[in-house]
């Protein structure tokens, strides 16, 4: 599995749910705009060892272009900001972006039409400077509504996504430079599943409490068999959300099956279960589980869900 490779070569980790902000009240005149926009797959990306004095598409490094979902009855304008994070959304482990610059979207703005989805590519440029190396950085996209002129914005003003990388402890050569494509050719429903007064000693079946399953799609035309892992989070950089702790024993989580294979354009719900143990310590807490979805592949990314988890006292 890609997290747990020590490679030179980069990969991604991608967790794909949009993240709304700046709302504000809807003009009375602007109601075919309250839908709003929506971030499809840049939640939260984390890309590793990326090499000082490398410039990277996304598009052609890990085949994940950058995508807007217009939900609105009419064309909307969108302006892309690259931004540093604020100190509520710098994860920890990582530091801002020395420079926003370094990262490229273009155009600045663009119309989206009505119910459609615009793509673009992410640049990601780093300088060759020793003093980047082995870095952790983190930058935020931001995708904004602009207003008509004369009304007000409609719900949904922005959308924001974290984008973190690590930079490699040494500088790569020309042909460790080169695309080594990835790939992402597959996405995941649903990658932040809550889940309340779970019964301890007892084999929960995984269901979300918003109802939204847990649902791998193979977005390409040929048949992909897909790996499924309950992952141990110290192997990884994925840090627990706020108000939770990792699960002291990955194995709680467990699958019916833990291969399976779909065809293009194919969707299945992963049956998934967990069992924590009946002692003192488990009663009343808050766990995080990291499931990791990947094809198995040499050069497959990985998408990864969150298992959201609070126990009975």
């Amino acid at each position: 599995m890609p997290s747990l490779k020590k490679s030179i070569l980069p990969f991604i980790m991608t967790f794909c749910l949009a993240i709304p902000i700046l709302a504000q009240a809807v003009d009375k005149n602007q109601k075919k705009n309250a839908e709003g926009i929506a971030l499809q797959n840049y939640s939260e990306i984390v890309v590793e060892n990326l090499s000082v004095g490398g410039n990277y598409s996304m598009i052609n490094l890990v085949n994940l272009p950058l995508k807007i979902i217009n939900k609105n009855e009419a064309e909307v304008k969108i302006r892309f900001k690259i931004l540093f994070p604020t100190k509520n959304d710098l994860r920890e482990g990582f530091e801002p972006i020395p420079d926003p610059k370094w990262i490229i979207i273009a155009p600045t703005e663009t119309n989206i039409a009505a119910k459609e989805t615009y793509s673009t590519d992410v640049l990601i440029n780093i300088p060759d400077d020793k003093k980047y190396l082995n870095k952790k950085y983190q930058v935020e996209i931001v995708a904004e509504q602009v207003p008509a002129k004369g009304h007000f914005v409609s719900i949904a003003l922005a959308v924001k996504g974290h984008v973190m990388f690590t930079v490699a402890p040494q500088k790569m050569t020309k042909k460790e430079l080169m695309p080594s494509k990835i790939n992402m050719n597959f996405d995941v429903a649903n990658t932040e599943i809550v889940m309340s007064n779970l019964r301890v000693g007892k084999k929960t079946h995984l269901r979300p409490e918003d109802k939204k399953k847990f649902e791998i799609q193979n977005q390409g035309k040929e048949k992909i068999k897909f790996l499924l892992a309950s992952i141990d989070p110290s192997k990884t950089i994925i840090k627990p959300n706020p108000g939770y702790e990792m699960t002291p024993d990955a194995s709680w989580l467990t699958f019916e099956k833990e291969e399976c294979t779909l065809k293009g354009g194919q969707k299945r719900q992963p049956k998934a279960f967990i069992t924590i143990p009946d002692t003192k310590e488990n009663r009343d807490k808050k766990y995080e589980f990291i499931i990791e979805v990947t094809t198995g592949a040499a050069n497959s990314g990985s998408r990864y869900v969150r298992v959201l988890v609070t126990t009975k006292k």
